[in-house]
């Protein structure tokens, strides 16, 4: 029997990579002497720590959990070298914008980024027998690069909001306690606002998928969806 996957813990996720980190970035201050640097290092610890113990437990190395840690790499880094805020907001919207210009140009190529992330949702395989069955001209690959454009927007989008959250926000010099009080909120705002317009998006695309999978084949919905 084949073992099955381990689902990664979402409350668990939201709390290590956002909760923690802004709390500490927020109040941290005060329990360590008022120190910004100790206090960063500390706040970034718990997602760092995290997301290489997610990489050691799958065995599984992708370009996204890579991008993950980069970024909060050169958040850490940024701040403790004390560089202009500005590189923070460069930072902050060129990583969404970066997977957009990935997804884009994969799009066409063999090995479109979106395709795993979507098999993941529908049996991939399945669907395509039925489209075949069904010599539907219009085939599921043809759809697939619809939906990787679809997709690349909604990154394209996240770096739009990135950038203009980042520069409402962030204001002081990093390596400074009100720097990181900036990033903490930057970081909680960052889930209701930009996480959940992208959430809103993803769904409606999906839903936009298997309506037209249910109208261009003989499936039935718990036939495909995963």
């Amino acid at each position: 029997m084949r073992k099955e996957k381990k689902k990664p813990n979402i409350a668990i996720n939201i709390l290590i990579n956002i909760f923690i980190p802004v709390i500490i970035l927020s109040k941290g201050g005060t329990f360590f002497n008022h120190n910004a640097s100790i206090t960063l290092i500390i706040a970034l610890l718990f997602p760092i720590v995290y997301g290489i113990y997610g990489i050691i437990s799958t065995g599984k190395f992708n370009f996204l959990s890579g991008l993950g840690l980069i970024s909060i790499l050169l958040t850490g880094g940024i701040g403790l070298l004390k560089l202009p805020n500005q590189w923070i907001i460069i930072k902050e919207t060129s990583i969404p914008l970066i997977i957009f210009l990935l997804v884009l140009i994969s799009t066409k190529s063999k090995y479109p980024i979106i395709k795993p992330l979507i098999n993941e949702i529908i049996n991939i395989e399945k669907i395509n027998k039925s489209y075949n069955n069904k010599k539907n001209t219009n085939n599921f690959e043809n759809k697939i690069e619809t939906v990787s454009f679809l997709m690349a927007g909604i990154f394209l989008i996240s770096a739009i909001l990135n950038f203009i959250l980042s520069t409402l926000i962030l204001k002081s010099p990093p390596g400074t306690l009100d720097y990181n009080t900036e990033l903490a909120k930057l970081t909680a705002l960052s889930l209701p606002i930009i996480g959940t317009a992208s959430m809103i998006l993803f769904i409606a695309i999906i839903i936009y998928l298997i309506i037209d999978i249910t109208k261009k084949t003989n499936l039935e919905l718990e036939e495909f969806l995963r």
